[in-house]
């Protein structure tokens, strides 16, 4: 095999003519990257805001093929990597359909691509979904509240709502153990005074389920209140017949707070003061505690004088 022996001159000119191969090489490979393509591609579309009609999971994905627009060098990228890019789909705003057309959502999955790709064309651009079977149920509200009053005043009547119960609509399986909902927490402090508020029902942890309304009505009213004394006469409870009993003394003191638009109507009969006999019976007590079975709404007990009675059977 002959060998070539090449002079000084000849090996330069040799050089210079690689050294220009390889950089014309390399401008026009960058030039080539340069370019805007066109390529397939792969989508793992996500779905955020289920609306409560259809029958889908949140985690179901769904893989869309498309063809897509960029530089030669993301195309290149995509060929050796064979990459996945992930999107997600808000179906927020669907409403009452049951299938959603990609091209409206061009822009919402090109803000999630590489940046300088874009989607040009869909191998599907209409993606139809399942109807749920949706079934509706009532179920009562629950007041979640924090309320702090100032000194000497207290609830005229308990916080009310209106409505008290909202009709919630969505999967039946979600509904089955779904049986009461709450407001979001209702927290003031210092209050002296009525007031009325709109309230938000607290979101469901399911994005499946609907309300109506998803707002309450919260009226709360308040009264100043003041002490009363009261005095009570005393009941036997569960005394044979054939037993005479004595007690001392024979009535009770009860000291109430109690708003000041009761005051004046708030008497004895409002309440219902005994001992029960068995005590003395069953554990031979020396002295019979007093006992309330009839308090009204809205009144502390704030001292009952004496809290046990001695007592005397009589033959």
């Amino acid at each position: 095999m002959a060998v070539f022996k090449l002079n000084h001159k000849q090996r330069r000119k040799v050089i210079i003519f690689l050294s220009s191969l390889g950089l014309a090489s390399f401008l026009w490979f960058f030039y080539t990257l340069s370019g805007t393509y066109r390529y397939p591609a792969t989508l793992i579309v996500s779905w955020a805001d289920v609306p409560y009609h259809l029958a889908l999971e949140t985690t179901r994905k769904d893989t869309l093929q498309v063809q897509l627009e960029g530089k030669g060098w993301q195309l290149l990228s995509s060929k050796i990597l064979k990459n996945e890019q992930a999107a997600q789909i808000s179906l927020k705003n669907l409403k009452n359909l049951t299938y959603i057309d990609l091209k409206t959502r061009i822009a919402e999955l090109n803000r999630q691509l590489h940046p300088g790709q874009k989607i040009s064309k869909f191998q599907t651009d209409t993606i139809y979904f399942k109807l749920a079977q949706v079934q509706s149920k009532k179920v009562p509200v629950h007041l979640r509240y924090k309320l702090q009053l100032e000194p000497f005043y207290g609830f005229a009547q308990a916080p009310s709502i209106k409505p008290e119960f909202i009709t919630i609509s969505g999967p039946a399986e979600e509904l089955q153990n779904l049986r009461f909902m709450e407001t979001e927490l209702l927290q003031k402090a210092g209050i002296n005074t009525n007031f009325t508020e709109r309230l938000s029902i607290k979101k469901p942890a399911s994005q499946k389920l609907n309300l109506s309304p998803k707002e309450v009505t919260v009226q709360v009213r308040v009264a100043q209140y003041t002490e009363k004394e009261v005095y009570l006469d005393i009941q036997v409870r569960n005394k044979p017949e054939n037993v005479k009993l004595k007690l001392f003394p024979s009535k009770v003191k009860l000291t109430v707070s109690t708003p000041l638009t009761n005051y004046a109507a708030l008497g004895s009969t409002a309440f219902e003061a005994y001992v029960d006999f068995n005590l003395w019976q069953t554990k031979k007590l020396s002295q019979l505690p007093i006992k309330l079975a009839r308090i009204p709404n809205f009144t502390k007990i704030l001292k009952i004088e004496p809290q046990t009675l001695d007592f005397i059977i009589q033959p």
